[in-house]
């Protein structure tokens, strides 16, 4: 993302990389200590159309109410997934992510790191959710995930 944004004519002096990340949670939690830094309140996040649910989601949680998150989601966007796929799989990754959030104050840095701890299979050393528990949970049609 840095190279497109330098191609586009952001200088790279004027770029902050998040290099911690293995997926979107982690993303937006190694962002956090990046946003401080900088003392950065003000953020426009670059996404997915079909990602900007989940990402607006996981800002608000994790970033707290401190930070003032503007989604702009990529038009036109094409994928080799069929569209129907990419759905379930978004709307399942953001069930699953309000599920361990639930019990969480938005940006209560001390709760999302033990949840991270705890729960993400990417994270923690010994997760209480396996990867093969988690797609399970992402699959599984709507009305199932309570």
């Amino acid at each position: 993302m840095a190279q497109i944004a330098i191609a586009a004519g952001v200088p790279p002096d004027g770029l902050s990389v998040e290099a911690q990340s293995r997926d979107t949670i982690g993303n937006v939690w190694f962002t956090k200590p990046l946003l401080h830094q900088h003392g950065w309140h003000r953020v426009i996040v670059v996404t997915s159309g079909w990602h900007a649910p989940r990402v607006r989601y996981l800002t608000q949680t994790i970033w707290g109410p401190s930070y003032v998150v503007a989604i702009e989601p990529v038009r036109g966007e094409q994928s080799t997934r069929p569209v129907e796929e990419i759905a379930i799989w978004e709307a399942g990754l953001l069930a699953v992510s309000r599920r361990w959030f639930a019990r969480i104050q938005p940006g209560d840095d001390a709760a999302i790191a033990a949840v991270l701890a705890r729960e993400h299979a990417s994270y923690a050393d010994h997760p209480q959710t396996t990867l093969a528990q988690l797609a399970d949970m992402i699959t599984r049609h709507p009305q199932d995930r309570r």
